[in-house]
This record gives C-alpha cells, structure tokens and sequence, in this order.
C-alpha cells in the first residue's frame, strides 16, 4: 500500500517536512503533513502514510492525532469501508499564513518596545532594529492593497 512517490516528491516531503519542523512542528508530524500536501491523491490511509514514510505505527497515529487536534488534518470514511482517509485542510493553510502575519505584527510592537528601552550608545545595532521595525510597519500597510490585487485576479 505504499503511496508510488519520485524521488523529487520525496526530497521536497523532506524539504517541506523541514521547513514545518522548524517553525516548531514535531518531525513526523511534519512528514506526515507534507506527505498529504505532496500526494497525488488527495486521501491517503494510515497504512499507506507508515509505509511511504516508513514510520512506526505510534508515531504515525500520535502525529495525525496532533494534526487533527490543531486542525490541519482530517478525515473522512467512505461508505461500508472501516478506514480513515486523512486529507490536508487547505483551510488550515490559509489560516496558518494569517497567523503568521499576525505573529509579525505582535513581534513588531514587542520590537517598538525594546527600541524605547535601548540605548543611545549602540547606535548601528538601533539602526537595524529600526529598519526592521519600519519593514515591519511598511508591510503591514501593504498587505490589504495587496490582498484586494490578489482576490481580483483569481476571479
């Protein structure tokens, strides 16, 4: 029941994986999500994710457990068929990227925060944290312009 994958499918699993794992995901969890952003199809079973990924039985049952528990993956059954078919919630994407935006703005107040309470002497060091801070700002400002560009288009 292994998913057929080419070996460019799996380096970007492992890219994709990476990339998760850094933002703070657990590694098979990580995988896993990849794995069913990857896939052609757009269910896989729990034996076909243990056995493309190779991964234990507890690993693969914890890990879909976390994405279903913070909403990134679901599941559906199919009539007279006791499995589950795990899928990617594309939803979980687009609020995945909206929290980072959100997260971007908090660390940018938090930043304003630290500027008011440094130093005059480490003027270089300031310097950055300002350009940072109003990189920050100019972003925040744009977004919505964008965003508005962005819905017109696909229409």
């Amino acid at each position: 029941m292994t998913v057929q994958l080419s070996d460019k499918k799996l380096n970007l699993i492992e890219e994709l994986g990476m990339h998760f794992e850094k933002s703070g995901m657990q590694s098979a969890a990580s995988r896993i999500y990849a794995l069913l952003m990857i896939s052609d199809k757009n269910e896989l079973t729990f034996e076909e994710i243990h056995e493309t990924l190779n991964m234990s039985k507890s690993a693969v049952s914890n890990s879909l457990n976390f994405l279903i528990a913070s909403n990134q993956v679901d599941f559906i059954t199919k009539p007279g068929e006791r499995k589950r078919y795990f899928r990617c919630k594309i939803k979980s994407l687009e609020e995945g990227v909206q929290k980072t935006l959100e997260s971007m703005e908090v660390f940018n107040s938090i930043l304003k925060k630290v500027l008011v309470e440094r130093s005059e002497e480490a003027k270089e060091f300031n310097k950055g944290l300002e350009d940072v801070v109003s990189y920050l700002d100019f972003m925040k400002e744009q977004l919505p312009a964008l965003f508005v560009k962005w819905e017109s288009l696909k229409k």
